[in-house]
C-alpha cells in the first residue's frame, strides 16, 4: 500500500509530507473498551460527587398497542 500512495503522490507531483502518520495515536488518551478509539475526556470529577454536565435525557419509546 505504501508504494500506492508514493505512486499517486509521484503521478500527481505532490510533494512527500516531512513526516508520516505511524498510526499510532496519542498515547495520553485512553482507549475506548468498546471500539478501541482514543476517548477524550470532557470532565473529571471525584467519586460520589455530581458531574456538571448532566447526561442528555432517554429519547422517548414508542409504544405500539396491538391489543
Amino acid at each position: 500500500m505504501g508504494g500506492d500512495i508514493a505512486r499517486a503522490r509521484e503521478l500527481l507531483a505532490v510533494a512527500k509530507p516531512d513526516s508520516e502518520p505511524t498510526g499510532a495515536a496519542d498515547p495520553g488518551k485512553p482507549i475506548c473498551p468498546c471500539c478501541g478509539g482514543r476517548m477524550i475526556i470532557i470532565e473529571v470529577f471525584e467519586r460520589g460527587c455530581t458531574p456538571r454536565q448532566r447526561p442528555t435525557a432517554a429519547t422517548t419509546r414508542i409504544r405500539i398497542d396491538t391489543s
